[in-house]
């Protein structure tokens, strides 16, 4: 006698960076690779893509400039050119969503790396196909400002978090509801 109900709330959006992490550790590398990994594998159209990027506070800087020289070095277009590392996304519909949701990320945080003009493509023609590169942005109080939480650009997209203290960053984490968390 029950009614049946489905909901998607399992995918783990965020990564956090555990405080105490310097730049010289490894796991500061692991972190940023695989952030990156996260926003561009399959154009970063899958669920488990890295949305929320939570990292101590004295950590943001570094992080942010890590970040984008790896995506900056991200090698977009023809999947079927040996060079590229990234394709396009579905389609024209797919990419107008995403960037939709960028602008209403942008409005409430700082742009740390701008993917949605001006890509240089590998074997492909920006006119035919449905390119987005990698864009990557920071949002300086996340805690009080639920737009990152709750906006999902469906693309090679992610926000930076600041965190003081690890119940912070639970805290964070939990701010998207299971869909961002």
């Amino acid at each position: 006698k029950s009614v049946p109900f489905t909901m998607e709330a399992d995918s783990l959006n965020c990564c956090i960076l555990a405080p105490g992490v310097s730049v010289e550790d490894p796991e500061f590398d692991l972190y940023i690779k695989e952030v990156a990994r996260e926003m561009t594998t399959k154009a970063g159209q899958k669920c488990t893509a890295v949305r929320r990027a939570i990292v101590p506070q004295n950590m943001t800087e570094a992080v942010g400039e890590a970040l984008v020289k790896r995506l900056q070095s991200t090698a977009i277009g023809d999947p079927t050119q040996k060079e590229t590392r990234m394709g396009a996304l579905v389609g024209k519909a797919q990419r107008d969503d995403v960037r939709a949701a960028v602008e209403k990320l942008m409005g409430c945080s700082d742009t740390l790396l701008d993917g949605m003009d001006g890509i240089q493509l590998v074997g492909a023609d920006p006119s035919k196909g449905s390119f987005m590169a990698p864009t990557l942005l920071r949002c300086n109080d996340p805690l009080n400002i639920t737009t990152p939480h709750e906006v999902e650009a469906f693309g090679p997209v992610s926000t930076l978090m600041p965190y003081d203290g690890i119940e912070q960053a639970i805290e964070l984490a939990k701010m998207g509801k299971g869909s961002l968390a």
